[in-house]
């Protein structure tokens, strides 16, 4: 069904553009084509918005934690293991394309290859839009782990391990209900914090 939902070709009309697929309507009121992403079109506060309000594990946690308090995490624990701005600024918006994707489980992922393709396409886009450079397979690889490391984590965490699929991994980084509002704002001022520094030395 994904395969017709995102792959055929369907076109609709903007102020007389035409824009292939179907648009998702965004906090800032912007119409938002997955299949037709646009550098220019990419808003950061509208991700950082959705992020903050998205559920992990498809809601299926004992309270509350969102996708913007995971990228958080992903960041905070690249930093600690000793990894610099260019890792640290990846690892942070690892998962913006879910601002616009929302946050499927990685179970149900993996059997939509179709799905993974768009989300590594709208990943680029993104990349672009900030003027970050594209990861190489080893720096894409620190990433995957980190976001793995956390994820086992999480899951231990938040009582979504009673069938054991986790490693029991402790990185000692305490995990609480938070608002998605307070949430927003602290994952808004690290990105512009950590992509200054970027800027500054790579741009």
């Amino acid at each position: 069904m994904l395969r017709h939902l995102f792959f055929l070709n369907i076109f609709s009309l903007e102020e007389n553009v035409i824009r292939k697929g179907n648009w998702v309507e965004t906090h800032s009121g912007a119409m938002f084509y997955v299949l037709d992403a646009k550098e220019e079109e990419i808003n950061v506060f509208d991700i950082i918005h959705a992020l903050s309000h998205l559920c992990r594990f498809g809601g299926h946690v004992k309270h509350f934690y969102s996708v913007a308090q995971h990228s958080l995490m992903v960041w905070k624990y690249l930093k600690d293991i000793g990894h610099g701005t260019y890792i640290q600024i990846l690892g942070l918006i690892h998962d913006f394309t879910e601002g616009y994707m929302v946050d499927l489980p990685k179970p149900i992922k993996e059997m939509f290859p179709e799905y993974t393709q768009l989300e590594d396409n709208l990943f680029n886009i993104i990349l672009d839009s900030f003027k970050i450079k594209r990861p190489t397979k080893i720096e894409w690889d620190i990433i995957k782990d980190a976001d793995v490391a956390v994820l086992f984590h999480e899951a231990n965490l938040l009582d979504i391990n009673k069938n054991e699929w986790a490693p029991k991994i402790n990185l000692h980084y305490e995990i609480k209900e938070e608002l998605p509002s307070v949430v927003k704002n602290e994952l808004l001022n690290k990105f512009n914090e950590i992509y200054n520094d970027y800027k500054s030395i790579y741009l």
